[in-house]
């Protein structure tokens, strides 16, 4: 499990420094072996393994973590339809931030319904 998790960890994280963050639902989700774990526990998991100094593999060249926490999910999210020509997709995050998003154009999926 535990090398699953240190082998995927940087194919699902972006940034940089402090504004480094994994996407832990998907990489739960989009890993076999990990898709009955908890996305905060494998988050918990890899602090967990750094703490213990079982692994360098989370830490880069410059001996960086290669994993941060998630990032805010967009939650309530609507498309503005008062001002149509805006193109503004409107959300909160979970800490109640709301965030604007333009967008260039929208579609569906074939079989979306």
């Amino acid at each position: 499990l535990d090398w699953t998790l240190i082998d995927q960890v940087p194919h699902f994280t972006v940034g940089t420094d402090t504004q480094k963050r994994t996407f832990w639902t998907q990489l739960s989700a989009a890993t076999l072996v990990l898709a009955e774990k908890d996305p905060l526990d494998l988050y918990n998991r890899c602090q967990q393994l750094i703490q213990e100094g079982e692994t360098s593999s989370l830490n880069d060249k410059n001996g960086n973590l290669v994993f941060g926490p998630s990032p805010p999910l967009l939650q309530n999210w609507y498309i503005e339809e008062m001002v149509p020509q805006n193109n503004k997709l409107v959300g909160q995050t979970e800490n109640g931030r709301t965030i604007w998003v333009q967008y260039h154009c929208i579609g569906r999926l074939e079989g979306d319904p």
